[in-house]
């Protein structure tokens, strides 16, 4: 990722913090009082109020970073190593073939073309492919190229 977008991504994490503790801060200064003795009943009985709240917030963020570092992990253990880049097994145009019960020549015709319509009936079974050139004289109207009902 470019130096810029970890910059950008850090500055916005940082900004939402400290957004994020402005908005509890009362809250933690109360509980930090309430821990220390620095505090009466009356703002006792407020700041336990709000407890639950902040036990709630608590077990959210801990389960929440729980499952987040779990899947780093997890996706750590799959993909690290030196086969991590490894990619799958081309698709043959004998597979393609087969999987659609269709002739050889289709999917060899299909990869060669860059653009083309593939016919199909309602079940899905290929009845044609119909290769559509790029050149602007070669195509005609766009509606030659699709049957009229």
């Amino acid at each position: 990722m470019p130096l810029r977008w970890r910059l950008r991504d850090g500055l916005a994490t940082g900004v939402l913090w400290v957004a994020y503790l402005g908005l509890v801060r009362a809250a933690i200064e109360g509980v930090i009082d309430l821990l220390h003795g620095r505090i009466t009943s009356l703002e006792g009985a407020r700041v336990l109020a709000v407890a639950p709240t902040l036990i709630d917030y608590a077990t959210f963020i801990a389960m929440n970073g729980t499952i987040l570092i779990g899947w780093a992990l997890y996706n750590w253990v799959r993909f690290h190593g030196p086969d991590r880049r490894r990619s799958i097994t081309p698709v043959t145009p004998e597979a393609v073939a087969l999987h659609f019960g269709a002739d050889i020549d289709l999917p060899r015709t299909m990869a060669a073309t860059r653009v083309g319509i593939l016919r199909h009936d309602a079940d899905g079974r290929i009845l044609g492919f119909e290769p559509v050139s790029l050149e602007p004289e070669a195509r005609g109207s766009p509606l030659e190229a699709v049957p009229a009902k």
